[in-house]
């Protein structure tokens, strides 16, 4: 049984490291908007089989449930695309560094609204972050390389993320959870619907020239999340342990897309403000 569950967490982690190499591969050739908003709408048709039994239930939740719902929905929109348009303009070897920063604003907001309390572990992994990030953003090398503008939008990206982590906190629980996650994706989709009506032409020939890369980049979307929702199960692994490991996938996205990418500037600084930045955030997920 405990090799059943090594081999389910290393799934987890080639799934999310596959879903964030293709994922920056795939906005080197679309835009942001249309990655997130195509990607959404094919893992909903893919997964609505197995929630269609589950729509009369939700109309019969409380209102202020529905509204909660749609509020996530609305956070998740705002940072899907935002997340995107970061990882675009920021290379791979920073990203994943930034984006870790998403864990100090959960922590921030857990203390403020949700009364989480603070301890050694989670306030020693934030300065460990914060730190990565400073390690980063101020070295003059790299501040030439791409600026301070990509960098603040990804700290900014991370904000959202972390508003939309926060809701999920408070909502998951209270529904079945693969409906939860298709309402996660559609509700965005049914907000974008009017930017994408203005756009019509436009998009749906990115998609007729670009349609493997869709279809690609929402099959590792969808492995990653269901991945991730197998770690909920595993027999002989916590989820406090298996879930922070799970986050060892940002070191091997920054090492392989110094390669992929050819991302070879600054590498050791990257790799350890990387690396340190893991290490955070895993202390934070074990607190």
């Amino acid at each position: 049984m405990l090799i059943g569950s090594i081999s389910l967490l290393l799934l987890a982690i080639i799934a999310r490291t596959a879903n964030g190499l293709y994922s920056k591969y795939g906005l080197n050739r679309v835009d942001s908007f249309s990655l997130f908003f195509f990607g959404n709408i094919f893992i909903c048709i893919a997964i609505f089989p197995f929630i269609y039994k589950s729509l009369p239930l939700f109309f019969s939740l409380p209102t202020f449930l529905i509204l909660g719902f749609i509020g996530s929905g609305i956070m998740q929109a705002a940072s899907g695309i935002v997340s995107n348009y970061a990882l675009k303009n920021v290379p791979v070897t920073i990203y994943s560094t930034v984006s870790q920063f998403q864990v100090v604003w959960v922590v921030a907001f857990g203390i403020i609204f949700l009364s989480e309390k603070v301890t050694i572990l989670s306030m020693l992994g934030t300065l460990l972050i914060v730190f990565s990030t400073l390690f980063i953003s101020g070295n003059i090398h790299i501040r030439k390389e791409i600026g301070m503008k990509p960098i603040l939008i990804c700290i900014i990206s991370t904000l959202i993320s972390a508003g939309a982590v926060l809701l999920d906190k408070v909502f998951v629980g209270t529904f079945n959870q693969l409906f939860y996650f298709f309402l996660m994706l559609m509700i965005p989709v049914i907000i974008l619907l009017p930017h994408y009506a203005r756009r019509f032409n436009f998009y749906n020939n990115q998609v007729k020239k670009n349609l493997k890369v869709y279809l690609i980049a929402s099959v590792l979307l969808a492995a990653s999340y269901y991945s991730l929702l197998s770690l909920y199960s595993l027999p002989d692994i916590p989820l406090s342990i298996a879930y922070p490991i799970r986050s060892t996938s940002s070191i091997f996205v920054a090492v392989l897309a110094i390669y992929i990418f050819n991302e070879n500037k600054n590498v050791k600084r990257k790799i350890f403000a990387t690396v340190i930045a893991v290490i955070g955030a895993i202390l934070v997920k074990l607190a």
